[in-house]
């Protein structure tokens, strides 16, 4: 994949990518993030929702304390999936209304052609 260059001689990404083809793009430039899903959502955050901006000058100090303290995002997505299905039909726990209709019809939809 080819890598565009700003005028500065910085490496940006390339612009119109789905975000699909946005994590190929890079794994393909960040091997490291291969084998570890905090850095790939690192750098993903920071190549197309311009985590730089937003932190500024902490965001290497965010980036630290994300890669070394923080509990693995899909420890909390884990969870709360376990939190979801074991709350039954009429728990305070389950998911909005808008998901639990799109599951409703996706389960209903058929074999996927």
């Amino acid at each position: 994949m080819a890598h565009q260059i700003d005028l500065w001689g910085h490496t940006a990404p390339p612009q119109g990518l789905s975000e699909a083809d946005r994590v190929a793009y890079l794994l393909d430039r960040f091997p490291e993030c291969r084998d570890d899903d905090r850095l790939l959502i690192l750098a993903y955050w920071r190549e197309f929702d311009c985590l730089e901006i937003v932190l500024g000058d902490a965001c290497a100090a965010f980036e630290a304390w994300f890669r070394n303290h923080a509990t693995h995002p899909e420890t909390i997505r884990r969870r709360r999936q376990e939190h979801q299905r074991l709350d039954g039909d009429h728990g305070h726990l389950r998911p909005g209304g808008n998901i639990i209709r799109y599951r409703r019809k996706k389960s209903h939809a058929g074999p996927v052609r």
